[in-house]
């Protein structure tokens, strides 16, 4: 996984590149709390380049979602693609987490 944190006008963006699997959990976790300590509001996760994700990347997104509960900030994720799409589909990650195309 690549990733760059940046800023939009409601919170932060984090744009995810390449894969998302197993291999990727402590990234991910690194990018969460880097995200977290900039987050102004929401954190949106740009999946637009993100080529491939496992059941393990799945558990991340779940991950996240849970932890913003607990911690009282808004996650989304945005543009997933491919791929990413078919597997968010297929989980209906959309019942837990908001996801805009």
């Amino acid at each position: 996984m690549e990733y760059d944190i940046g800023a939009n006008g409601s919170g932060t963006v984090c744009h995810l590149s390449a894969d998302l699997t197993f291999n990727d959990h402590e990234a991910f976790r690194a990018m969460l709390d880097d995200a977290v300590a900039q987050a102004s509001g929401e954190i949106v996760l740009d999946l637009s380049k993100l080529e491939f994700i496992d059941s393990a990347g799945m558990g991340m997104l779940l991950v996240a979602q849970e932890r913003s509960q607990s911690e009282g900030w808004s996650l989304a994720i945005d543009k997933p693609q491919g791929q990413v799409q078919k597997m968010l589909e297929l989980a209906k990650l959309g019942q837990v987490v908001t996801i805009r195309s």
